[in-house]
């Protein structure tokens, strides 16, 4: 992504897509993702260890034409549009 590309921003769930169009104000690479480590205990005491890997992704600033509002989205909620360049 780069800054001036347009964009889709979509969110919500299945029942509630919602989408806008925007441009690119700015964008930060491999800022979201990455490992880490999750320790819990169970109802009998066990104690449980899991590694979570989640892919490593950026945050796109995007304004959004609909209401000139401005936020920091999570990359896989960003689509770019072809043209828009």
């Amino acid at each position: 992504m780069r800054k001036g590309d347009l964009v889709r921003v979509r969110w919500g769930g299945t029942h509630n897509r919602q989408d806008a169009l925007g441009e690119v104000l700015d964008y930060r690479p491999d800022v979201l993702g990455g490992s880490s480590s999750q320790c819990w205990r169970d109802p009998h005491g066990n104690v449980h260890n899991e590694t979570v890997r989640v892919p490593k992704r950026g945050q796109v600033l995007v304004l959004t034409y609909e209401d000139g509002g401005t936020a920091w989205w999570d990359e896989s909620n960003v689509e770019e549009v072809e043209g828009g360049s």
